[in-house]
């Protein structure tokens, strides 16, 4: 995942899941309701599994968290700039 300066990120779930976990072992591992969907379907549980609907849709909720962590990356950096001029 891309970061900022400070190190703050925004996650995909779904790029992480295919970097990291290919095998869906993980998940399967700490999701109990995951374990016995079929493979491939572990990252993104169909409709009508076990498992509940997301409470935010990623690409909609993106953008906008995005925008927070540059902001707050700038806020910081400035608040930074501050405290070394007044030491």
């Amino acid at each position: 995942a891309k970061g900022t300066s400070t190190g703050d990120a925004v996650f995909d779930p779904w790029e992480q899941a295919k970097q990291y976990d290919r095998s869906e072992a993980y998940v399967r591992c700490w999701v109990p309701e995951l374990r016995d969907l079929p493979s491939g379907q572990a990252h993104w549980p169909p409709a009508g599994s076990h498992y509940p609907s997301p409470l935010a849709e990623y690409a909609f909720q993106y953008p906008e968290a995005s925008k927070r962590v540059r902001t707050s990356d700038k806020e910081a950096n400035v608040s930074r700039a501050e405290d070394v001029e007044h030491s």
